[in-house]
């Protein structure tokens, strides 16, 4: 305790309502809907944050990579998904 303030450690995770009662992960449907909504959409989140990086730090490399010299026998499959990544990106 300090100054009469109650300090909780982010394992002792409390929710608390109007009055100022503690309320455990656990028992609150609110806290396990969101939870559970927040699992659900963690791969579309994770996608966009990586969508997101590409786009800021790599859309040059790539067109760089997909407009310089083609191989003989015509561009790689590395070459074809930047292309398709850019033209879907732009």
């Amino acid at each position: 305790m300090l100054g009469g303030n109650v300090i909780y450690s982010p394992r002792e995770s409390k929710a608390s309502n109007a009055a100022g009662y503690g309320v455990d992960d656990e028992d609150s449907p609110l806290i396990q809907e969101l939870l559970a909504r927040s699992k659900e959409n963690k791969a579309k989140y994770d996608k966009e944050r990586l969508d997101d990086y590409n786009r800021r730090n790599f859309k040059e490399y790539f067109d760089f990579v997909v407009s310089g010299p083609t191989p003989a026998g015509g561009p790689t499959e590395t070459q074809q998904k930047m292309k398709a990544w850019l033209e879907t990106n732009k």
